[in-house]
C-alpha cells in the first residue's frame, strides 16, 4: 500500500512539472529566438475615407533571418463578390528606425507591394530595434445602409515571427460619440473567429484594442469597427466608376472600345444604313412588274437566301419546265417538264439556266440531297450572282464595305482586353461577368450593325413597298375585304399564278387555305384539284402538299443539297460573420 501510494505522489510532481516545461517553453524560445516583441498599431480615417497608418513594430534580431532588416507585405489586388478585381492605393510616406530616417525599397507581387526596410550592403547589427511604417492608402472602408465599417487586417498574418504583445488604435472625424462606436475583432490563423483582445479604451472618435495574448507566426488580428453615417464621406458613383476602371483595366478598355464602336455603328448607320421613308402600304393583286418571285424575296431581304432559289423551283414547275415528286416528307426528287426543251414565253434566262444547271443533257431526274450538293450548289450561286447584278446598288446597297473597320475594331478591343493589364502592371485579364458581357455585346453589337446596315434605295423602297402591299393580299383571309378590286373566285391557274411568290414570301399556307375555301364555295372536293407540277403518293388534299409543310420541307432539302455532306447548313444575308483575416490591409512580413 505504501508503495503504491509514494508511486502515485512521484507521477502527479512529474506530470506538474512536465506541465510547468510545457508552459515555459514558448517564452524560453521567444526568448532566444528573432521575434516581434511589440506590434502597435494607429489608423487615422479620414473624411475622404483615406486612412494613414503608422505601425510601429519593435523586434529583436539574432542576425538570422533578420540580417539587413525587415520588409513588410501589403496586398493591394483584392476581389469582389461578383469576381472583378479592387486594387487599392498604397503610398509610403515615412519609414524609421530607431527614430531615424531608414532607407528602404519596394517590389510589387501578384498581389500587392512589399517594402524592403534596410540597405542590401549593410548587415544589421543583432538586439533590439525599433521600426516604424506609416502609408496610406484608400478604399479599405465599407459604406452599408445605415452605417460605415472598417474591417481592416491591422497586424497582417503573414509574419514570420511569433508577436508577444500588441494593440491597434483607432481614430476618426471628430463628433463620433463613444457609444455609437461598435468595436469587433477576431484573432488566430486565417478564419479563426477568436477574440483574444479587449477593447481597453473608447472616446469620442476613438478606439483602442489590445491583445490579451501572443499571436503565433502566420497568426493575426482584424479590426471590425462600425460608426454611424455621415462622418465619412462615401464616394459618389462616378469615384465609384473610376476605382473600378483603374482596378478592372481590361474591363475598361473593353467598355471604352464598346462607346467606340457604338458612336461608330450610329453614326455609320445613320449616314449610309438609314431606310427611306416607308410608303403608305395598300393592297396590291400582282407583284411588281418585271419581278419574279425569287427577285421579290431577294429585294425584300436584300440579300440571298434558300427561299430564293425555292421559289425559283416553284416557278419553273408552274410553268412546266420541271416537275417536283416528294416520295415522303423529306425525300424530293426533281424531273424534266413537258416544257423543258421548249422556248416558251415568260421565261427568263436565269430560270432557263437554272433548270439546266439542274438537269443537264443526259439527265431527267435528280434527287434533292446532300449527295448532289454540287450541281444545287452550282444553280444557287448562278441565280445569287444573277440577283446581285441586278438588283445591288439599284434597288439597295449591302454596305458590306463598312463592316471591316468594325470588325478589326472589334478584334482588337478583345486583344486590348488582354495586353493592356500586362503593360500597366494591372490584374491580368479574367473572365468575370462584366468581361463576358463586354465580350458578348461586341460580338451581338458586330451583328446587328451587319443586319442593319444594308438599306433600299429610294427605288428599291418603293419596291418594297409594293411587295408588302401584295403579300398583304396573299395572305388576308376575308374575301369580303377585297370585293370588287380582286377576282371573286381563286380559279386553279390563279392559285398556280401567285403560289410562286406566296412561297416567296412565307405566306403559301394561307394563301393555300383561301383557295381551299373557294373550292368548298364552290362545292368541288380538294381532290379535284391536280396539280401537273407535282406528283407523289399521296393526294393533295391528303398530303397538304401546297402548304407550309411541304414548302418548309422542300427549303430544307434544297439547304442540304447545296451543302457538303458533315458540314452545316446555312443562308446568306445581310458586414457581420466576419473572421481573422477577412478584412482590408493585413500582409505580413519577415526579415531579409
Amino acid at each position: 500500500m505504501l508503495k503504491r501510494y509514494w508511486s502515485r505522489i512521484i507521477r502527479k510532481k512529474l506530470f506538474f512539472v512536465v506541465i510547468c516545461f510545457l508552459v515555459a517553453l514558448p517564452h524560453f524560445v521567444f526568448a532566444q529566438s528573432e521575434r516581434i516583441t511589440s506590434y502597435d498599431v494607429d489608423i487615422e480615417i479620414h473624411k475622404n475615407s483615406d486612412i494613414t497608418v503608422i505601425e510601429n513594430i519593435v523586434v529583436v534580431s539574432r542576425g538570422e533571418k533578420i540580417r539587413r532588416g525587415i520588409f513588410r507585405e501589403f496586398p493591394t489586388r483584392y476581389r469582389d463578390r461578383h469576381g472583378n478585381d479592387v486594387v487599392v492605393g498604397f503610398r509610403v510616406l515615412e519609414v524609421l528606425r530607431d527614430g531615424q530616417p531608414e532607407p528602404y525599397h519596394m517590389k510589387s507581387r501578384s498581389n500587392g507591394e512589399v517594402v524592403y526596410i534596410g540597405k542590401s550592403d549593410v548587415l544589421l547589427s543583432p538586439g533590439i530595434h525599433t521600426y516604424t511604417l506609416k502609408f496610406s492608402t484608400n478604399q479599405q472602408v465599407g459604406f452599408f445602409e445605415g452605417y460605415d465599417e472598417l474591417y481592416f487586417n491591422a497586424i497582417g498574418h503573414g509574419w514570420d515571427f511569433p508577436i508577444e504583445k500588441g494593440s491597434v488604435s483607432v481614430t476618426l472625424p471628430p463628433g463620433v460619440a463613444p457609444e455609437s462606436l461598435q468595436a469587433e475583432g477576431y484573432t488566430g490563423a486565417m478564419g479563426s473567429r477568436a477574440g483574444d483582445f479587449q477593447v481597453v479604451e473608447k472616446r469620442e472618435s476613438y478606439v483602442r484594442y489590445l491583445l490579451t495574448r501572443p499571436l503565433l507566426p502566420q497568426q493575426g488580428f482584424t479590426i471590425a469597427l462600425t460608426w454611424p453615417k455621415g462622418f465619412v464621406r462615401e464616394p459618389s458613383r462616378f469615384e465609384r466608376l473610376l476605382f473600378f476602371l483603374e482596378s478592372n483595366v481590361g474591363s475598361a478598355v473593353g467598355i471604352f472600345g464598346l462607346f467606340f464602336l457604338g458612336a461608330y455603328y450610329l453614326k455609320t448607320w445613320s449616314a449610309v444604313g438609314k431606310d427611306p421613308p416607308r410608303g403608305t402600304i395598300i393592297p396590291r393583286f400582282e407583284a411588281p412588274e418585271g419581278y419574279s418571285p425569287a427577285e421579290v424575296r431577294y429585294v425584300l431581304d436584300m440579300g440571298f437566301s434558300d427561299r430564293c432559289f425555292t421559289a425559283l423551283l416553284y416557278a419553273l414547275a408552274i410553268k412546266n419546265i420541271i416537275k417536283i415528286r416528294s416520295e415522303s416528307s423529306s425525300k424530293f426528287m426533281l424531273e424534266r417538264g413537258d416544257e423543258f426543251s421548249s422556248d416558251i414565253e415568260g421565261v427568263s434566262s436565269v430560270e432557263k439556266d437554272v433548270a439546266r444547271l439542274l438537269l443537264p443533257h443526259g439527265v431527267v431526274t435528280q434527287n434533292v440531297d446532300s449527295k448532289q450538293y454540287q450541281v444545287f450548289l452550282s444553280a444557287k450561286l448562278s441565280l445569287e450572282k444573277w440577283l446581285k447584278n441586278k438588283h445591288l446598288k439599284q434597288t439597295f446597297q449591302n454596305n458590306y464595305q463598312y463592316l471591316t473597320s468594325p470588325f478589326l475594331g472589334s478584334v482588337g478591343v478583345v486583344a486590348a482586353m488582354y495586353v493592356m493589364p500586362f503593360l500597366v502592371q494591372a490584374p491580368e485579364f479574367r473572365f468575370t461577368p462584366i468581361n463576358i458581357a463586354i465580350l458578348v455585346l461586341l460580338g451581338i453589337g458586330y451583328i446587328v450593325f451587319a443586319l442593319y446596315i444594308p438599306a433600299p434605295t429610294r427605288m428599291g423602297r418603293r419596291v418594297m413597298d409594293k411587295i408588302e402591299g401584295y403579300k398583304m393580299y396573299l395572305e388576308t383571309a376575308e374575301r369580303d375585304r377585297y370585293k370588287g378590286l380582286a377576282p371573286d373566285q381563286i380559279t386553279a391557274e390563279l392559285y398556280e399564278r401567285h403560289l410562286p411568290f406566296a412561297v416567296a414570301l412565307g405566306v403559301e399556307q394561307q394563301w393555300t387555305k383561301r383557295f381551299e375555301a373557294d373550292l368548298a364555295q364552290r362545292g368541288e372536293s380538294p381532290d379535284s384539284y391536280h396539280p401537273r407540277w407535282h406528283s407523289g403518293s399521296r393526294s393533295w388534299n391528303e398530303s397538304s402538299m401546297f402548304s407550309r409543310s411541304l414548302s418548309d420541307s422542300f427549303s430544307s432539302a434544297i439547304a442540304s443539297s447545296s451543302t457538303p455532306p458533315g458540314s452545316s447548313s446555312g443562308s446568306s444575308s445581310g458586414g457581420g460573420g466576419g473572421s481573422s483575416g477577412g478584412g482590408g490591409g493585413g500582409g505580413g512580413g519577415g526579415g531579409w
